[in-house]
């Protein structure tokens, strides 16, 4: 038994760091994305300053990950209150 718990141990502890790597990956796209949007609009308006274009691009990323939070909520909702399908029936 013990051994047996060593070896979910440490599946759980391979898991984690597959976490972290894609949360640190995630983290750099956005960083990026972020980081490009920043300059197409500080070419494409130039008479705006660096703090107005940051607060452009930010209220963009807000947004977008507004909706994108929503949706994934109603989405984690539909699938809570969704009534269990049985699988194991055959349609008459």
């Amino acid at each position: 038994m013990a051994r047996r718990y060593g070896d979910l141990r440490k599946d759980r502890r391979r898991d984690d760091w597959h976490k972290l790597a894609m949360g640190l990956a995630g983290f750099a796209v956005l960083a990026a994305v972020y980081l490009a949007g920043f300059i197409v609009v500080s070419r494409l308006l130039p008479h705006l300053g660096p703090w107005l274009a940051a607060k452009i691009v930010g209220l963009a990323f807000v947004a977008a990950g507004g909706g994108v939070a929503a949706r994934s909520a109603g989405r984690a909702l539909k699938q809570r209150t969704a009534r269990p399908r049985d699988r194991g029936s055959k349609p008459a």
